[in-house]
C-alpha cells in the first residue's frame, strides 16, 4: 500500500460512466419501446436510475433487493445498527448495537470498502487516513507483457481487482487459469504488481 498510496478513486469515474452508457446503448437497442414503458429513457435519466439502484440495494441470501427506509441509513466505520436478511421469515432485520437518544441518526456499515468502491457505488469517500481497505484495479492492457507469458487472450480478460481486505473473485479466476496452464500463480501476481507499481510511479 505504501508504494501505491491511497486508492485512486477519481481514476475510475470515467470507466464507470462509460460502462453505464454502454449498458444504456445495449438496452436501447435490445428492448422494444413497449418493454421500456413506451419510450427509451434519456441517457441522463438511465444513469440516475442505475446509480439509485446500485447505491440502495441490499444483498440477501441469493439476490439483491430494495428495502425502503433501511436505504436511508448512512455509512460509518463503527455502525450503531447492524442488518441481516432473515431467509426463513423473508424479512430484513435491523438491530441496534447501542442505546440511541431520541432523534439520533442511525448508522450502518456498507462494509470494509476502499474509497474506490465507496465512490463508485455510493458517491462518497472517506478521508484517506480512515480508508479501511485498499483497491487497485489492474487493467489488462497495462500488464499485457505479463499476461502474454502466463495466459492467452489477456486483453479480452475483464479487469482484475486487488483488494487488501479480501481476495476478489476476479483475482481467483485469473490465478486459477494461470495454474491450469501449469504456471506459477505467485510469479504471475508478483510480476503484475511489479509492473503496476512501476506504471503508478511514473
Amino acid at each position: 500500500r505504501a508504494v501505491f498510496g491511497a486508492s485512486n478513486e477519481s481514476e475510475y469515474y470515467v470507466d464507470m460512466v462509460t460502462d453505464l452508457v454502454s449498458l444504456h446503448t445495449a438496452v436501447s437497442r435490445g428492448c422494444t419501446e413497449e418493454a421500456l414503458g413506451g419510450r427509451v429513457p434519456e441517457v441522463e435519466m438511465f444513469l440516475r436510475a442505475r446509480l439509485c439502484l446500485l447505491s440502495r440495494v441490499f444483498q440477501t441470501c441469493c439476490d439483491s433487493t430494495l428495502v425502503p427506509v433501511a436505504d436511508l441509513l448512512n455509512h460509518a466505520n463503527e455502525p450503531s445498527v447492524l442488518w441481516n436478511w432473515d431467509a426463513e421469515g423473508q424479512a430484513m432485520v435491523i438491530t441496534a448495537v447501542k442505546a440511541h437518544r431520541r432523534g439520533e441518526e442511525l448508522f450502518t456499515s456498507y462494509g470494509t470498502r476502499s474509497n474506490v468502491l465507496l465512490y463508485r457505488t455510493y458517491g462518497f469517500t472517506l478521508p484517506p487516513m480512515d480508508e479501511p481497505a485498499w483497491t487497485y484495479i489492474v487493467r489488462p492492457h497495462l500488464v499485457r507483457p505479463v499476461y502474454a507469458v502466463f495466459i492467452e487472450d489477456g486483453d479480452a480478460r475483464p479487469r482484475m481487482m486487488l483488494e487488501s481486505s479480501h481476495i476478489d473473485e476476479s483475482l481467483c479466476e485469473i490465478l486459477n487459469d494461470v495454474m491450469t496452464r501449469k504456471h506459477d500463480a505467485s510469479d504471475f501476481l508478483r510480476l503484475v504488481c511489479a509492473r503496476s507499481s512501476t506504471l503508478s510511479l511514473r
